[in-house]
């Protein structure tokens, strides 16, 4: 019989060429890939009789499911189709995660090769393409070109970290050159995203925050001034000046508002998201209702936007819906306070086991971690990044990670985190880089 890892290895696979192939070419390969995990993960279940390895699927698949029968039952803002997809949307990667956290699958060097050979074939063929007359109809947007090399690299990352017998001073030139060939996508979130990879590959070392000393602070506060300079083009857009006079605006005929165009739909968005939010507080307003691609005239445009105005709006409204499903944040309004308290429930256990990870595994595994979450953190703002092909090959990555650490009880994770890390040296002097002075 083929063992689950092996078994794994392929689907993962799959997934990771979803990072090229999904926006375009071959829309539904993320969703394959995530759909045959949860048969592999159900075979598992089943043969071995070891459903507690998969408890974090139960919950999270729980939660989820009772917003479905909830947006089912007692929220009339959209049909049983666009519902039932939205679930489905928001359930791909809590399988992503959950499988790769159930199965904790220890790819082969020739695996790990396969996976790192895959990376590169499509960052030069994304390179190609982007400079082509066909970029439109193999891509469809820069965002996912961008999508090809954070993804990549954070990969990469993740397997470096589950790779002991080998120099890795390749491996980390590589994910930056990767790192730096996505700059290309001309996208300011995408640079904050390189900033924050940047410092935690070059200057990041173990109890920076921990220990406040001119130094540290001053690399911190670098580092978000960083973060804000380039992408303070969409900061500014999205958070000071672009959402003044939205419920004006909107209100407005649907000639006044086509004329704002692009820069009034997605700072709509946060300022309804906030309406919503208030007025539907402790479970939302229901899946498939705000703000998601399954609540667009796609599936069946939700009655919500008509009850709040915003069909009124370019670039939201019935005829026009192309900004809906374009930022991740305003459909938090759907779940509500609930659903917001349990997602940063989980953020705050991921950030836990991280910290485990690095007591235990070293600095490597820890950054890729953190970076998936921060990258994700980070796209979520002017995408739908983390319910998309980029967001189920970071929660595998995560899910990959934290496995290392599942089977530790609460006493010696208590221990470990208690003890003192084991060096202060940055990812970069870890795998024995140094820079040359002149």
């Amino acid at each position: 019989m083929v063992s689950l890892s092996k078994a794994y290895f392929y689907l993962y696979l799959l997934l990771v060429l979803s990072l090229f192939f999904a926006p375009a070419l071959f829309t539904s390969l993320d969703e394959l890939a995530l759909l045959l995990m949860f048969m592999l993960g159900a075979v598992d279940v089943l043969y071995n009789r070891d459903w507690k390895k998969y408890k974090t699927l139960f919950v999270a698949g729980g939660v989820l499911f009772f917003y479905y029968v909830y947006s089912l039952g007692f929220c009339h803002y959209n049909i049983f189709k666009a519902i039932t997809m939205d679930f489905w949307t928001h359930l791909k990667p809590v399988i992503a995660f959950s499988v790769a956290y159930a199965i904790a699958p220890e790819f082969t060097a020739k695996q790990r090769f396969i996976i790192k050979s895959v990376i590169v074939i499509m960052a030069i063929a994304g390179v190609i393409v982007f400079y082509s007359p066909y970029f439109h109809d193999m891509l469809f947007h820069v965002y996912y070109f961008g999508n090809i090399y954070i993804g990549g690299a954070i990969i990469w990352l993740m397997l470096m970290a589950n790779d002991s017998e080998r120099n890795h001073k390749n491996d980390i030139v590589c994910v930056l050159m990767l790192i730096l060939l996505g700059l290309q996508c001309t996208r300011s979130k995408y640079y904050g995203i390189a900033v924050v990879f940047l410092f935690m590959l070059l200057m990041y070392k173990p109890k920076i925050i921990a220990h406040i000393s001119f130094k540290n602070m001053l690399l911190i506060l670098l580092l978000i001034c960083g973060v804000i300079f380039v992408a303070w083009e969409k900061i500014s857009f999205y958070f000071v000046a672009g959402g003044a006079g939205v419920l004006e605006d909107a209100m407005a005929t649907a000639d006044d508002v086509e004329s704002l165009g692009m820069m009034m739909a997605r700072p709509a968005m946060y300022y309804f998201s906030i309406l919503v939010f208030a007025d539907h507080l402790w479970l939302g307003s229901g899946l498939a209702s705000f703000a998601s691609y399954c609540s667009s005239p796609d599936y069946n445009y939700s009655a919500l936007y008509h009850e709040y105005g915003i069909n009124k709006i370019w670039g939201l409204s019935e005829e026009y819906p192309a900004f809906i499903a374009d930022t991740f944040y305003p459909e938090l309004a759907q779940f509500g306070l609930v659903g917001i308290l349990t997602l940063v429930a989980c953020v705050l256990w991921f950030c836990k086991r991280l910290k485990l990870v690095h007591r235990l595994y070293g600095i490597i595994p820890f950054v890729a971690g953190l970076l998936v979450l921060v990258s994700l953190g980070i796209d979520a703002v002017a995408s739908t990044g983390p319910v998309n092909s980029i967001g189920e090959n970071l929660f595998a990555v995560l899910g990959m990670i934290l496995a290392k650490v599942k089977y530790i009880d609460n006493k010696r994770a208590d221990e470990a985190l208690k003890s003192p890390l084991a060096d202060g040296l940055t990812v970069w002097r870890k795998v024995g880089l140094k820079i040359k002075r002149y």
